[in-house]
């Protein structure tokens, strides 16, 4: 199932029915929430209810933003085995639903305060919501076709989706807003940037990858004297390329990394774009033309920064950025009012699991 690249969703997995979720939010009255085959338990008056599919949406969005780049996963046996285990000290079931909870929470929020502002989607918004599903009917070859698709990988039916995707497009619509609203001097943003130049500043990083498995055949993963041989190599390239050797060549001869390889080892990256972490965090870290290393869940890289942005090539980006942290800043002090405090049923929100057949 392909989604909208502005809400970062991807193809998730399988629907596993289940008991609905119990879930009452402490938020004003914006419109009735109408989910297809919904079920939902009875909140306090005035209170508005999540369903279980609106909930398990937000558990599989969660679990491909910020999940999929960073642990890679791509065996269905792999990912059932990693949500048995611990992710920095703490169940990974534990985390991914505490990370959803979060998400769900700021979208109700934001859809409360919309409702307050009196904020709908215009003629324009509900063609392009019209334009999207028609799109998207037609790929799959009719609306059966696309509602099996949904709940096979989602969980959820087309009017269920319909549903959120407009919803989600007027909490987009009131962010906006808000965030446009904040004014910041040149001043301000440039202490800004100097203090958060690594969520800003572009990079342009040439690698040589040397993977963690078979080129022909990613699901042969390395092990053992394999893996230790290849780490081994990886370690005498990066020598030799910290010693001056061409780096270009090094590429040329070595890399595994086809997509890169044409192009030099070259990849041009803004923080948090997808790049596997440990990758990021090194060419960032990296002053420009000095080597570095890497290991990522696919490759051992060796890693050179070619050019790196300063802050009159990046103002807008900066801008972005300074109300954005403002408006989370704002978003975590919403969450702690009575009127949008949301109280989840722990015992429903533990029966409901990720699925396991993808990231």
């Amino acid at each position: 199932m392909r989604f909208p690249s502005d809400f970062k969703l991807v193809g998730l997995a399988i629907h596993r029915a289940g008991m609905a979720l119990i879930i009452s939010i402490s938020l004003p009255v914006f419109s009735p929430w109408t989910m297809a085959d919904q079920k939902v338990c009875i909140g306090n008056a005035g209170h508005q209810l999540v369903a279980e599919n609106e909930y398990r949406f937000f558990l599989e969005k969660t679990k491909y933003e910020q999940f999929h780049d960073r642990y890679g996963l791509a065996q269905a046996k792999e990912i059932a085995a990693f949500w048995e285990g611990e992710v920095e000290g703490r169940p990974a079931l534990e985390v991914l639903r505490e990370a959803a909870t979060n998400v769900l929470h700021a979208y109700r929020i934001e859809l409360a305060k919309a409702a307050e502002k009196g904020f709908a989607l215009n003629k324009s918004e509900r063609e392009d919501v019209d334009i999207y599903f028609y799109r998207l009917t037609v790929e799959y070859g009719s609306r059966e076709n696309l509602d099996n698709e949904l709940v096979k990988t989602m969980g959820i039916r087309v009017a269920d989706y319909e549903e959120i995707y407009s919803r989600m497009k007027l909490a987009a619509k009131f962010r906006l807003e808000w965030q446009n609203e904040i004014a910041a001097s040149q001043e301000e943003l440039k202490h800004f940037y100097l203090e958060n130049r690594n969520a800003t500043d572009a990079v342009v990083a040439s690698h040589i990858a040397r993977l963690k498995h078979d080129p022909e055949d990613p699901s042969l993963l390395y092990k053992g004297e394999q893996l230790a041989a290849t780490e081994a190599f990886a370690r005498e390239l990066y020598a030799r390329a910290d010693s001056g050797e061409s780096f270009a060549h090094l590429v040329y001869e070595y890399s595994q990394d086809v997509s890169s390889k044409a192009n030099d080892g070259k990849y041009r990256f803004h923080a948090n774009e997808g790049i596997a972490p440990e990758f990021e965090a090194a060419a960032f870290l990296a002053k420009v033309g000095e080597i570095s290393w890497a290991e990522t869940n696919f490759a051992f890289h060796i890693i050179k920064v070619e050019s790196r942005t300063e802050f009159k090539d990046v103002q807008e980006r900066v801008l972005r950025a300074y109300r954005s942290e403002k408006y989370n800043t704002a978003m975590e002090a919403w969450k702690e009012m009575p009127e949008y405090r949301m109280v989840l049923d722990d015992e429903e929100v533990a029966s409901i699991r990720p699925i396991t057949g993808s990231f």
